[in-house]
């Protein structure tokens, strides 16, 4: 679900009359939020380095270039993370399907 569906599901004067599963709804708005703003904020980067880009075409100065590189590996570092992030919702997800609870002590 997107989450203008989930919060507008929130919203039902009903909504908290399953507590469990309310919290589960509000912990998978959180969880979308936190993608979408990370995502937002890769594409707010990547828009600086354009810009950057951009400027050192018009005025055709290459004194930009390290910058623009840096803002590049910012994107780059970012997008690894959210990578990584989602292989460890999938795994996470696949071993909840299975039943596995991950390691037992003993």
């Amino acid at each position: 679900m997107e989450i203008a569906e989930l919060q507008k599901k929130s919203e039902a004067p009903e909504f908290w009359n399953d507590n469990m599963a309310a919290q589960k709804v509000m912990q998978q708005i959180s969880a979308q939020k936190e993608w979408v703003e990370a995502w937002n904020g890769l594409r707010g980067t990547l828009d600086d380095a354009e810009g950057l880009a951009e400027m050192a075409e018009e005025s055709n100065d290459t004194s930009f270039a390290g910058d623009i590189r840096k803002e590049l590996a910012k994107v780059d570092q970012g997008i690894g993370e959210l990578e990584f992030r989602r292989a460890e919702c999938h795994s996470h997800d696949s071993r909840r399907r299975r039943g596995d609870r991950g390691p037992r002590l003993g």
